[in-house]
């Protein structure tokens, strides 16, 4: 919520809390990378994204967390769409359970996309 209402530094906040919990670092990161993006700091949210990325190799089935990043990096810088894409396969190659997200309206603006049309195919979903 404090995200979506632009009250960055409080979602921040939130989230360094998060990592303090037991099993919800991966989340955590997620969160805190996804801030960084949505705030416009992409040095902050690709830093926090590699700490991401290295928790997620002793976590299997996070790869869909990365791939969320990556969309809230290409909501401001479209080159991070590849990357998203790159993981959503990983996503899809693990089983992730998070698939079913791609149905989340978050994903609107990438419907015209031909490489999502076919994702969502792959998934035996619709388009």
């Amino acid at each position: 919520a404090y995200v979506g209402k632009g009250m960055y530094k409080e979602a921040l906040a939130t989230f360094q809390k998060q990592i303090e919990t037991p099993g919800q670092e991966v989340l955590a990161l997620a969160g805190i990378a996804s801030t960084y993006a949505f705030s416009g700091d992409t040095a902050q949210a690709l830093t926090t994204l590699d700490r991401l990325k290295a928790k997620s190799q002793n976590a299997p089935g996070t790869a869909y967390t990365v791939a969320v990043v990556y969309w809230a990096l290409a909501t401001r810088d479209v080159r991070y769409r590849e990357d998203a894409f790159r993981w959503l396969d990983r996503a899809y190659d693990e089983h992730g359970l998070d698939l079913v997200a791609t149905s989340a309206r978050w994903w609107d603006g990438w419907y015209e996309d031909p490489r999502w049309i076919a994702f969502r195919k792959k998934l035996g979903l619709p388009p």
